[in-house]
């Protein structure tokens, strides 16, 4: 497939499809790292859990071994968690990590990547003879896929990748539907990335009951605040697990995000503290930015939402780059398939910062208060 090959501006978007860069921004601007507010990557407003410190000072003898290379304790925290047999878990620096070795483990003909998602559900075919079909979720029907159009475009040996909920446009499956459609392909192997799930309500998950062509994909450093730690984990059938499991470097998992993320599994009270709060901003941020006449907002249920700015000129450049002369940086979508330079994405943080957002996209935009 040929990949976007859109220009933008230096300072606005990273060298890789992702956003977050704090650290190239830094450079350019002489700006401080933590001098950044950062709307472009999608991260707990709460912090990390409040233990965090503590646990780390007190795992930090540890980095004098090698950290354990079958992340044992981890792999049955998770287990546990998600009521699966420890064969079935499969634990990895950050989901993306996982997502690379897909391809190996795999060995598939095709990629099927429905678009807007996940930039790096299609970059693992980069320099491969891998074919990549990206059908373009509609923007009238909000973004949902249609599975039925879906059922005629996939083929045995394909692999597909369904975010859920999806980013950028935060849109929830609907699980029964998909497992029956993995279930009328079972020659097609479907990867469910679930990175955004624990910010949503529970009971969404499709890990319970999936077929055995299904795998689901998780992150915890984005719900836990950690990204500079890395943790992701996969669940699949056992065989399909062991598979991956090959493919991953010895000692990817480091000491000290292990012991976080036995301890964070176990953090429930965190986990629902967590959800109340972005439930109550995210909904705040739709409710003040529907209002704005050139604003459209797609409703989401995950910890960000996806923006189209209708003024007939508007451009998601030109916002972002003033935005960050107020120190405030969101994500620009138009290296995003299917998507253009009118849409962007911001995270949902807490009510102060998100007041700060608020105030200077209204300025930048000209909206009347």
């Amino acid at each position: 497939m040929q990949m976007d090959s859109t220009q933008h501006p230096a300072g606005i978007t990273p060298p890789f499809p992702h956003g977050g860069n704090v650290w190239k921004l830094s450079r350019e601007r002489g700006v401080n790292v933590s001098g950044w507010l950062d709307y472009s990557a999608n991260i707990n407003p709460l912090g990390p859990p409040p233990w965090t410190a503590e646990l780390l000072e007190q795992t930090l003898p540890l980095i004098h071994h090698y950290p354990d290379p079958e992340v044992r304790e981890l792999t049955h925290a998770v287990a546990e968690t998600q009521d699966v047999a420890d064969t079935q878990v499969v634990v990895g620096n950050g989901s993306t990590e996982i997502l690379y070795a897909l391809r190996a483990a795999l060995r598939p003909r095709r990629i099927v990547a429905p678009v807007p998602s996940y930039a790096d559900y299609v970059s693992i075919a980069r320099d491969t003879d891998l074919d990549v079909l990206a059908p373009g979720l509609a923007e009238q029907a909000g973004f949902i896929p249609d599975l039925q159009a879906l059922a005629g475009q996939v083929r045995d040996a394909d692999l597909i990748f369904l975010g859920h909920p999806n980013n950028p446009t935060g849109v929830l499956l609907a699980p029964d539907a998909v497992k029956d459609l993995a279930r009328m392909k079972p020659g097609t192997f479907f990867v469910i990335d679930e990175s955004f799930i624990d910010f949503t309500r529970p009971g969404w998950s499709l890990i319970r009951e999936r077929p055995g062509n299904m795998l689901i994909l998780h992150s915890l450093t984005k719900f836990f605040a950690v990204p500079g730690l890395r943790l992701g984990y996969a669940v699949a059938e056992e065989s399909i697990a062991e598979r991956i499991r090959r493919q991953l470097p010895p000692w990817s998992v480091n000491t000290l995000a292990q012991a976080f993320g036995v301890r964070a599994l176990r953090d429930h009270d965190y986990a629902a503290s967590t959800r109340a709060l972005v439930d109550a901003q995210r909904q705040g941020l739709m409710t003040e930015l529907g209002a704005w006449p050139d604003v459209k907002v797609y409703p989401g249920a995950a910890n960000f939402l996806l923006l189209r700015l209708m003024a007939p000129a508007a451009s998601a450049h030109a916002l972002a780059t003033r935005l960050l002369q107020r120190n405030i940086m969101i994500r620009v979508c138009a290296n995003m398939p299917g998507l253009d330079d009118r849409y962007i994405r911001i995270a949902v943080r807490g009510g102060q910062e998100n007041r700060q957002l608020l105030d200077a996209m209204r300025e930048a935009l000209n909206v009347a208060t």
